[in-house]
């Protein structure tokens, strides 16, 4: 009885280790490609994000 209560803590603990999201890795060109992004936002004005945040948004399909 005992063994058997224990295998069933065993699946629950996997079944809450495997609901935990994976931990995203972020690569260098994924950062390199957010620091140009970031330079670029730095220099619009607002009604330049505007914009573009439009734009997007459209493309989306908003």
């Amino acid at each position: 009885m005992q063994r058997n209560s224990s295998l069933s803590n065993n699946k629950s603990n996997s079944a809450q280790i495997q609901r935990q999201p994976p931990r995203a890795k972020v690569s260098a060109e994924c950062k390199r490609r957010l620091a140009v992004l970031d330079k670029r936002i730095a220099l619009m004005s607002d009604t330049e994000l505007f914009t573009e945040a439009e734009l997007a948004l459209r493309d989306l399909g908003f």
